[in-house]
């Protein structure tokens, strides 16, 4: 409140020496700063709130799910290019969902070392 009064003397004083028109400028600016200082809270009263409410490791993120990828994902895989992966897609289409890892081995093309070299990264959702 002292540090209002004190602007308040201050403005009084720049307005006799300088006449109306400063003073509502400077006024006008002093309102704003005054205003951005009271009303603004702290840096610590800002709370932060995840938005996911799940936490996924790394690993999960990158898996490819044979079910569910598109051929865009099934590249990603080693040794798969696009040829590959829309065999994947048409083997999926006609016989239904893989139910294993292992079954992708029926797709013409896909062997049992690719399995091996995609490790962890691949999955049945």
């Amino acid at each position: 409140m002292v540090f209002i009064k004190k602007i308040g003397r201050t403005l009084l004083r720049f307005s006799q020496k300088v006449g109306a028109m400063p003073l509502a400028c400077v006024a006008a600016l002093a309102g704003i700063l005054l205003g951005a200082f009271i009303w603004t809270p702290p840096l610590y009263q800002i709370t932060y709130r995840p938005i996911a409410t799940e936490s996924f490791s790394m690993q999960e993120l990158l898996q490819v799910d044979l079910n569910h990828a598109d051929a865009q994902g099934l590249e990603s895989l080693p040794g798969i290019g696009s040829k590959k992966a829309q065999l994947i897609l048409d083997y999926r289409q006609i016989h239904g969902p893989f139910k294993s890892v292992q079954d992708v081995l029926q797709v013409k093309g896909v062997t049992q070392q690719m399995l091996d070299e995609w490790g962890d990264r691949v999955c049945i959702k």
